[in-house]
């Protein structure tokens, strides 16, 4: 057969770009951050589930929004979050309905080890909660690596079942042609093992690549001699070594950001009379008794308890009581 019949490498990689595919340089740049970018997570959920968890890049594809919906099966659990800053579009994780009941069976200080993958109010919440730790982790790491102001909203939560021929794309897109990047993962904990699903709009792919190549140089042509193939292994470490390799200072992009803590002595409910009437020597009686803990909340979330000291002219508080994930959720339940 002739040689006419096939395209060279570089004719490919032109259509890819003409059709709104990226170019294989492009998909190397992504495969790369994408690897990073998932060491940061693993770390964040090792020490929120206090497991070793790994997360792996098992293979990347580019589609329309409609054949990636048209190839989902079951219920999944859908994280859709939305980029703002210098980035603008949208992601998404997806992960099959049980082992997302089993992360939060685990975020909320259980064993794993469930009956039933129902998931009601609190573990919704949970799974809230770890999706937000998730999310901040990444979007730091990628402030980071690309130098820029990375900002990723809250997550949206949502049970897809892609069983019903009625669900179209709208979990995620309302343009059934536009193109997406697919990151197939594998994701290894103790008692857990899952394949999830990192989803970009390949414009925002697109954008992550202008900062990725072209950090501190700005023509074309530069970007093309400072860009390299790099050559990964196709071994998949052990999870344990995964997570004993890496060393504390690592973790600086989280413990690296600043909270608001409170300590809140008391609440009480007054009505508008009351609260009109209140002159200077008025008392307000709080819902706490003499000698009873008081709350500690960082950024609004009730953390642990302690009881009030004098340091010098100061006050402070002792720490006597850790809460722990399970109560944190419960009282968001009730309020």
């Amino acid at each position: 057969m002739s040689s006419d019949f096939f395209l060279s490498q570089e004719e490919i990689n032109r259509l890819l770009a003409e059709t709104g595919g990226l170019s294989q340089e492009e998909r190397e740049i992504v495969m790369d951050l994408e690897r990073e970018l998932l060491k940061k997570v693993s770390q964040t959920l090792s020490m929120i589930l206090g497991k070793d968890v790994g997360i792996f890049v098992r293979d990347f594809v580019e589609e329309s929004m409609k054949n990636f919906r048209n190839a989902l099966r079951g219920e999944v659990v859908v994280t859709v979050s939305k980029f703002s800053g210098e980035l603008s579009g949208k992601m998404a994780f997806l992960m099959d309905k049980r082992n997302m009941a089993i992360l939060a069976d685990l975020m909320m200080g259980g064993t794993g080890e469930i009956e039933s993958d129902t998931l009601d109010e609190v573990r919704l919440s949970a799974l809230t909660e770890l999706m937000n730790q998730v999310l901040g982790a990444f979007s730091s790491a990628l402030s980071e690596t690309l130098k820029t102001n990375v900002i990723v909203s809250p997550p949206e939560l949502k049970v897809v079942n892609f069983d019903d021929p009625n669900v179209g794309v709208s979990f995620f897109s309302d343009e059934p042609e536009i193109e997406v990047g697919i990151f197939k993962l594998d994701l290894e904990a103790d008692g857990l093992e899952s394949k999830p699903i990192h989803l970009l709009e390949t414009e925002v792919l697109r954008q992550i690549v202008r900062y990725r190549a072209g950090r501190g140089r700005e023509s074309v042509e530069e970007k093309k001699t400072k860009v390299a193939p790099v050559e990964f292994p196709e071994l998949k470490p052990s999870v344990t070594s995964e997570k004993t390799s890496v060393p504390m200072e690592k973790l600086e992009l989280l413990l690296d950001i600043p909270l608001k803590v409170t300590v809140e002595l008391g609440r009480t409910r007054m009505t508008l009379k009351q609260v009109l009437e209140m002159v200077p020597g008025s008392i307000v009686e709080l819902d706490k008794l003499t000698g009873e803990p008081v709350d500690i909340l960082v950024n609004g979330k009730l953390v642990a308890r302690g009881e009030v000291v004098v340091i010098d002219e100061n006050f402070g508080v002792r720490i006597t009581e850790i809460v722990s994930p399970k109560e944190r959720l419960q009282l968001l339940k009730e309020q």
